[in-house]
């Protein structure tokens, strides 16, 4: 963790594995790019993001963005759309926590 942050999060989400090369691609075509799927824990530092609205700030800390050590493949995976996806933390299932006003 950044030393200097007081406000590590972390967001459970679904990573999207490209499998070639793709520019161009029409939205009929883009699910012959996908190789598979894989989870990503998205960490962001809030108070580096919200406290000059750069979101890459909050996001770039060395060891964010750890990645699942396995790809699932699009043949096992017919529709993405219907996964639950969940993060655990020492055994418990983390609740997702959002920003009020």
């Amino acid at each position: 963790m950044p030393s200097k942050s007081e406000q590590v999060d972390y967001e459970a989400e679904l990573a999207v594995v490209i499998g070639r090369r793709a520019k161009n691609v029409t939205r009929e075509q883009a699910y012959d790019y996908v190789l598979g799927y894989t989870i990503v824990n998205d960490v962001s530092a809030r108070d580096f993001q919200f406290a000059d609205g750069q979101w890459q700030r909050g996001k770039s800390c060395d060891t964010f963005a750890p990645m699942g050590q396995w790809i699932v493949t699009t043949d096992e995976i017919p529709d993405p759309h219907k996964l639950s996806i969940k993060l655990r933390w020492n055994g418990q299932t983390m609740r997702i926590q959002t920003q009020t006003s």
